[in-house]
């Protein structure tokens, strides 16, 4: 039988001793201020925080100051993951202190989307025009390396005239393509790259392992890449496995659009304080 959520909520707040919240939806314009909001109005904050993740992503600056804001609130951090939590979801998580891994938690690269150019609505990874500069880089050694082994050893010329044919070949080949490369939007491309690695830096709690950004930032072949809870293990230190309660909640989560934005207390919403914790918050009050 399924556990109510009420129960499951109830389970890990006493196990964890923590304050537990939610942001589902797309991490853009004004998401932060209304998921700050939910926190700032949390009365008798706990040391830890749970936050179930779930995103598609978004504008890495509200991430960020989501992210920074419960790294200053509380003592331990920890972010739940039980379904998509990509691109500034997985800039986020860095800032934990552990994260709790469900059995479809993924995160997805760092790689920072770009607008394309005049295109509507339409982006690009940061990192496609580096792999392309990579990939014709490899291209000319290729041109240079075998045109010049074949008029060496089949035309027999002279080393240096080899070389120079060889050269001025690649040249003539590649020059046209290199041409629409446009410095400025090279530069663009690179500020954007700089985004993730240093706000990866900042929030980083140490849980990243050695040169985990870096293979986040630069080394997966797509943005949608599938990094599921095996592979962050590979990358962060402390990665547990949800259990039955934490999955039920997930489960839950994964239900909800993701395209629309959920920014909510699950410990207010869920859980009818009982005669005993009432006692307890008023003793506090009138304490204070």
């Amino acid at each position: 039988m399924e556990p109510l959520i009420e129960t499951s909520v109830k389970s890990i707040r006493d196990k964890y001793d923590a304050d537990i919240f939610l942001f589902s939806g797309n991490l853009t314009a004004h998401a932060d201020d209304m998921f700050i909001n939910i926190v700032e109005m949390q009365e008798n904050k706990k040391n830890n925080v749970i936050l179930f993740l779930q995103t598609l992503g978004g504008v890495p600056d509200i991430g960020y100051r989501i992210a920074r804001y419960l790294k200053n609130e509380y003592k331990n951090v920890y972010y739940a993951i039980g379904g998509l939590c990509k691109s500034t979801g997985t800039l986020m998580s860095i800032s934990a202190n552990t994260l709790i891994m469900g059995k479809r938690g993924e995160f997805g690269p760092l790689d920072i989307q770009i607008a394309k150019k005049d295109e509507v609505g339409e982006l690009a990874s940061g990192l496609n025009i580096f792999q392309a500069l990579e990939f014709l880089d490899e291209q000319a050694r290729s041109i240079v390396a075998n045109t010049f082994v074949e008029l060496r050893n089949g035309a027999g010329l002279s080393t240096k005239q080899a070389f120079d044919v060889a050269q001025r070949m690649a040249t003539n080949s590649l020059s046209p393509i290199y041409a629409q490369i446009e410095p400025v939007r090279l530069g663009e491309f690179k500020r954007a790259m700089q985004i993730a690695e240093q706000y990866g830096s900042n929030l980083n709690s140490g849980n990243l392992k050695d040169k985990a950004l870096n293979r986040l930032i630069s080394t997966y072949p797509s943005h949608g890449y599938v990094i599921d809870r095996n592979e962050s293990k590979e990358l962060f230190d402390k990665v547990e496995d949800a259990s039955i309660e934490f999955e039920h909640l997930m489960r839950t989560i994964r239900t909800l659009n993701i395209t629309e934005l959920y920014c909510r207390n699950l410990v207010q919403d869920f859980i009818v304080p009982d005669a005993n914790e009432e006692d307890e918050n008023d003793g506090k009050s009138d304490e204070s």
